[in-house]
């Protein structure tokens, strides 16, 4: 694992390389927490091919000191979760979500756009949300949606519960996850209908003999 560091940052921590470090990343509500020991990359053609990575990934400042992280423990903790841990070896083997950069763009369109699309897909899971005011996006992946459902507890609390609301397929694109997210609506929109396509009568076309 890679990471680029402000200049910095890089010149005070230098003479304490290798290095056990804890770097934290926080997004949409969740936390990660990366433990593993740090040194320095030194090769220049490596440096440089990282940094036009974390460039095109839209990383900023991908203009620092280069570190390399061997990866010992991962955490992942969301609020109102229970903290899980990752298994080294699989956060080595993981991949990068395709909807990563596209992610915010989604939320904001089906939040601000179309809140009533992301309380019918909660329906769709099973929970009765009746207004697109009380449930909201906080996450996409390629495999579905976390939907914040807000709900009223017997106390009069105002809580926030988690909803995943699973793609029948993993996505590989934003177009692909818009279009799969319109057609779960369509779905949604046709089952709590009832709807029923209407018959189209055959047309029967006369062949060359009886037309001739």
């Amino acid at each position: 694992m890679l990471v680029d560091v402000e200049p910095s940052r890089a010149v005070a921590s230098a003479d304490m390389l290798p290095a056990k470090v804890c770097l934290h990343a926080n997004a949409r509500g969740k936390e990660a927490c990366v433990v593993g020991i740090a040194t320095r990359v030194e090769d220049e053609a490596e440096v440089e091919e990282a940094r036009k990575l974390m460039k095109k990934r839209r990383v900023d400042k991908a203009n620092g000191t280069m570190l390399r992280i061997v990866v010992d423990r991962v955490t992942v903790s969301a609020a109102g979760s229970p903290q899980e841990e990752v298994d080294a070896a699989a956060f080595a083997e993981a991949e990068r979500d395709p909807l990563l950069d596209c992610a915010e763009d989604i939320i904001r369109t089906f939040n601000e756009q179309r809140p009533d699309d992301v309380a019918a897909f909660c329906r769709a899971a099973g929970v009765n949300v009746t207004s697109g005011d009380d449930a909201e996006v906080v996450d996409v992946d390629r495999l579905g949606l976390d939907v914040a459902v807000r709900t009223l507890s017997p106390y009069g609390i105002v809580e926030n519960t988690i909803v995943r609301v699973p793609f029948e397929r993993a996505v590989n694109s934003e177009r692909d996850a818009r279009s799969m997210l319109t057609m779960m609506a369509q779905v949604v929109w046709e089952n709590e209908r009832q709807y029923v396509p209407p018959q189209i009568a055959p047309v029967t076309v006369p062949d060359d003999e009886e037309s001739s």
